[in-house]
């Protein structure tokens, strides 16, 4: 029995040992993924970029993590190959649904009022970049003139494009309502004097 039992050890000895360990995972291959590009496509004021991807496309296999090129359209959109989609990982591109975020607050008609007002007080200017002296001029917000706090990026130091947006879509939204008000207000003033003749 006991050379039974020193056979069989010695057999599974060996046959552990001959065990080569499980090949890892596989790394997902690379491929292009385009960015985010800018805020507002068409922009009239953003200089366009030549298209340096050729004949590289969206989802095809790539060879180099981090490599870029310009695709040339007016989105200000490059192609980054990537083992996963960089606009839809933290940092990424602006994210509108309500499960990645939190503390979300809907503004009240007081509150979103308040944000119209301070957007239309803002004072345009148009300007030259003092790097571009023979380039077009500008048109836009100066930040010293303390434009409203959502319309920055939280350092204070530049625009923050889609909260400037938003507060546009505020001000849209309170003007909507006051002229919907005011059409209300003159079809029953026309309704009364049609019943007093």
């Amino acid at each position: 029995m006991k050379r039974h039992y020193l056979a069989l050890l010695s057999l599974a000895l060996m046959l552990s040992a001959c065990q080569t360990p499980a090949p890892p995972e596989p790394s997902p291959p690379l491929r292009w993924y385009s960015t985010c590009g800018a805020p507002v496509c068409g922009n009239p004021n953003q200089t366009p970029t030549p298209n340096t991807c050729g004949d590289k496309q969206e989802g095809q296999v790539c060879q180099t993590t981090g490599a870029t090129c310009d695709l040339g359209n007016d989105c200000q959109q490059q192609l980054i190959c990537a083992e996963s989609d960089p606009r839809i990982q933290p940092g990424g591109c602006p994210i509108s649904r309500a499960e990645f975020k939190q503390e979300i607050h809907y503004l009240s008609t007081t509150e979103r009022d308040q944000l119209a007002h301070e957007l239309t007080q803002l004072p345009l200017a148009s300007w030259q970049y003092k790097h571009e002296p023979q380039g077009p001029r500008r048109l836009g917000f100066i930040i010293e003139d303390k434009p409203p706090q959502e319309a920055l990026r939280p350092d204070g130091t530049q625009v923050d494009l889609y909260g400037y947006m938003s507060l546009s879509v505020a001000a849209l939204q309170t003007q909507a309502e006051r002229i919907a008000a005011l059409e209300a207000r003159l079809a029953q003033l026309e309704k009364n004097c049609a019943a007093s003749k």
